[in-house]
């Protein structure tokens, strides 16, 4: 069995940015791609949940998320499909969460005795940036079947803080809109669009 997997959420609809975002290309590689390239630093066992993503990027298992309840869902197919002991999540719209950071989430997950390692910055709790046990899966069931659908409210045991200070300001955000493109091109990335099929 493996230890360790790592999954791209994109069950996002996109719908404040109005395109999909998945055919969104930063320095000429995609969102997804983008994701995958971080979690596949840390294992080859990748699965993307949710379907938005790249059409030409075949490195990952694409999960059909059941629950159409947000990232909870998502992680929850996720964790369902693989016997893994631990699961690393990355959003697919958090395009500059460091790479490096990736990798001591799967380092901790060695020693960790938690359930889940959670990414906290200064704004406050990243659910998404985590890793998770897959003897989580009871607790975050049965949010879902409750109706509960924030990740951090779902989870009923202890977690593992992984710090981001401030040095990490700005990396952990998310791209919902066209003016957080705006921002990121005055920060000197290409933004460009896949031509949508």
């Amino acid at each position: 069995m493996e230890r360790l997997a790592g999954c791209v959420l994109a069950g996002g609809r996109s719908t404040r940015m109005g395109r999909d975002k998945a055919l969104l290309r930063i320095n000429g590689r995609t969102l997804h791609a983008l994701a995958l390239d971080k979690l596949a630093v840390c294992t080859t066992l990748l699965y993307t949940s949710g379907e938005r993503v790249d059409p030409e990027e075949r490195r990952s298992i694409v999960l059909k998320d059941p629950y159409s309840c947000g990232p909870v869902g998502g992680i929850v197919t996720a964790l369902e499909a693989s016997e893994a002991e631990w699961m690393l999540f990355l959003p697919v719209d958090m395009p500059l969460v460091p790479e490096a950071w990736m990798r001591n989430l799967a380092q901790m997950t060695v020693t960790s005795n938690a359930i889940a390692i959670v990414t906290r910055t200064p704004e406050g709790p990243q659910p998404l940036v985590a890793a998770y046990r897959r003897s989580v899966l009871p607790e975050l069931r049965c949010a879902v079947e409750v109706g509960q659908y924030k990740v951090m409210a779902a989870l009923v045991s202890p977690v593992q803080w992984i710090e981001a200070g401030e040095e990490f300001s700005g990396q952990f955000r998310n791209l919902n809109t066209p003016e957080e493109l705006s921002d990121l091109r005055r920060l000197g990335f290409d933004i460009s669009w896949e031509a949508e099929r």
